[in-house]
């Protein structure tokens, strides 16, 4: 019976120390019951009938007491269950957040990826027209010397063979053009002059302005089809051209090489052309002198 008063007493100390609503008065009641329970000796009714007055007179209060704990301990647990749901709705969030952060950042990798692909196509389609510039003459659109002199190189490696024939044309009376009517009518004379040459050579011929106003061409066939070739030029070059109501008029002089085991190289190519250039000038205007066909002559004669 005694401990069962202890155990009593105990939790109903436990209850009160948790109620919000814990008075004076019970504590008070509690105090005296505790004591009394502490010094109860076996046989002494009078503190027994005393303690069950006290137990009796207290039951109302701590019958509230524990339905005010419970009911605190209840909002308790629906306060947690709620920062639970919280808790668990903003991790939701941040599932949601990561994955639109996800999707985001491979949308983005995406567009990158594709941009770079753009950007490469881009780059390298300036880098073709950046070797083509390069290697085209601005004023007539023909190959330059640059060019010209890379595809030289091919020969002397042996890559470009067969019946080849290098033909160099320098136009006759050009400066007279560009002082009597000015530059702009001379550089308008080289692209009319230009545009003619892939047509009288073939389309298939190498064609380059050297500079000023002396271009190269390189042709295949035998050697009587590269001379008909050199005389079709002349025959183009003096044509008259009208602009801004002037004609002007320009002739041509052309030295032709051809390709032989003796000069397999492109400098002798061009030094064997250019030396039959001179002897066509010699000569006078609107004449094409084979190199070769010189020789030969030179040494028939001596």
């Amino acid at each position: 019976m005694l401990a069962s008063l202890k155990f009593f007493l105990a939790n109903v100390r436990m209850l009160a120390a948790d109620a919000t609503f814990f008075t004076t008065q019970i504590a008070g009641r509690l105090q005296r019951m505790d004591t009394l329970v502490q010094n109860l000796a076996v046989g002494n009714e009078g503190d027994l009938r005393t303690i069950e007055q006290e137990l009796q007179a207290s039951a109302p209060a701590v019958t509230q007491m524990t339905d005010e704990a419970y009911g605190e301990l209840y909002s308790r647990a629906v306060d947690a269950a709620e920062m639970q749901r919280a808790a668990l709705k903003s991790v939701n969030h941040m599932q949601w957040l990561f994955l639109v952060s996800g999707l985001a950042v491979i949308l983005l990798l995406a567009y990158q990826l594709c941009r770079s692909e753009k950007l490469y196509a881009e780059l390298q389609s300036r880098e073709s027209e950046i070797r083509s510039l390069a290697a085209i003459d601005p004023l007539t659109g023909l190959n330059n010397r640059r060019h010209f002199d890379e595809r030289m190189k091919a020969i002397d490696k042996g890559l470009w063979t067969g019946d080849l024939h290098m033909l160099v044309v320098d136009l006759n009376g050009f400066k007279q053009v560009n002082d009597r009517h000015g530059h702009e009518a001379g550089d308008h004379l080289l692209r009319v002059i230009a545009c003619k040459l892939p047509a009288t050579a073939g389309h298939d011929a190498l064609i380059a302005r050297l500079g000023g106003d002396e271009f190269a061409l390189v042709v295949r066939g035998e050697a009587e089809s590269a001379k008909r070739t050199a005389d079709a030029v002349i025959r183009e070059v003096t044509t008259p051209v009208v602009h801004d109501g002037a004609t002007l008029r320009v002739g041509a002089s052309i030295g032709i090489s051809s390709l032989r085991p003796i000069n397999y190289a492109s400098s002798t190519l061009l030094r064997e052309a250019d030396a039959a250039l001179y002897q066509a000038k010699a000569r006078g205007k609107g004449q094409a002198v084979h190199f070769l066909a010189e020789a030969q002559q030179v040494q028939s004669a001596a």
